[in-house]
């Protein structure tokens, strides 16, 4: 079991395991809610919350062990703000020419320039061609982010 998680790449491991950190965190506020006030609700929807982050992380873990996810490699080219909106445009060009255009939370800090490595959750269902990539980012599919390092030179 742990073989098989080592060689997950570090970013879906921390998503997986922040998943799971994330469940019990509710759990143990819960707890500490239900010991200081006796309020039964806030046990059982933090008991609630805990239990849909362990599914969570068991959908997540199911993903990472068939390979269910894409990867996306390329340079970012542009950073573009989209005002009014919780994302930022990025356009990338891979390593076949390719330039995909990419719509990319806030919270990812990204510079022009460097090499990129998105997961991405597959779909499961037919895609029509070309719009599997943006049906990814806006269904939430994006399992995490990560900057390539260069090892040439």
């Amino acid at each position: 079991m742990m073989e098989l998680i080592k060689m997950w790449p570090t970013v879906l491991i921390h998503r997986w395991g922040l998943t799971i950190a994330a469940g019990f965190g509710f759990l143990l506020v819960g707890v500490a809610v239900w010991m200081a006030t006796q309020d039964r609700i806030m046990l059982l929807l933090s008991g609630t919350v805990f239990l849909l982050s362990l599914g969570r992380a068991a959908l997540l873990f199911r993903c990472f062990v068939l390979g269910n996810y894409t990867v996306l490699e390329g340079v970012c080219v542009q950073i573009t703000p989209l005002p009014l909106q919780k994302c930022r445009k990025v356009r990338l060009l891979g390593a076949d020419e390719e330039e995909l255009s990419l719509c990319i939370g806030r919270q990812y800090t990204m510079q022009v320039g460097e090499r990129y490595r998105f997961y991405l959750q597959r779909q499961s269902g037919v895609s029509l061609p070309g719009t599997w990539l943006a049906a990814a980012f806006s269904t939430g599919n994006l399992l995490g982010v990560e900057r390539v390092e260069d090892n040439s030179g």
